[in-house]
């Protein structure tokens, strides 16, 4: 949130007026809580930062925007015109609220729903397939550390256990 845009538009609020005034009450707070000798010992905290807590509310009611009843009634009277107009012009918005535009109003998902199903399937299948090649690597690994020590890979011992463990014959390396 570092952008030109984001700080541009930030610098325009006055919200952070009301965040430097706060700062500085919670400041003043924190000092007042962690002396209990203090020289503030003879009044409410409230009473004696009353200062901070009025520039607050000023910076509060600076941008408060409340609108006078004749502004109420011209928005209203605007919003009504805007409203008849697209109503008039057969706006594309006014037939989305109807579904008059469109030819079956209740159309099927049935085709995004299965993208989704078998999107799963794949995933869950992935997991499985991964589990049980796991399993498989350690169960070569354990023969070839016990059984298998010292064999080659060429060897038709070896070759015969891979086939039995994986299901498949084992992979041979080109050498081109």
């Amino acid at each position: 949130m570092n952008s030109p845009f984001h700080k541009a538009f930030n610098s325009k609020s006055p919200l952070k007026e009301h965040k430097k005034i706060r700062r500085q009450i919670n400041a003043a707070r924190r000092k007042f809580n962690k002396d209990p000798n203090n020289k503030y010992a003879s009044g409410d905290f409230e009473e004696i930062h009353a200062d901070l807590y009025a520039k607050e509310t000023a910076a509060k009611k600076a941008h408060d925007t409340n609108r006078t009843e004749e502004e109420d009634v011209q928005v209203r009277e605007d919003e009504d015109a805007a409203q008849g107009s697209a109503v008039e012009m057969q706006s594309p918005l006014h037939g989305y609220v109807d579904a008059s535009d469109m030819v079956d109003s209740n159309p099927s998902t049935a085709h995004m729903w299965n993208k989704v199903f078998d999107s799963m399937t794949t995933a869950g299948l992935g997991i499985v397939d991964a589990r049980a090649k796991k399993e498989k690597d350690k169960n070569f690994n354990e023969w070839l550390k016990s059984d298998g020590k010292g064999l080659a890979t060429s060897s038709p011992e070896y070759l015969e256990k891979y086939t039995e463990i994986y299901g498949a014959q084992a992979p041979t390396k080109s050498t081109s």
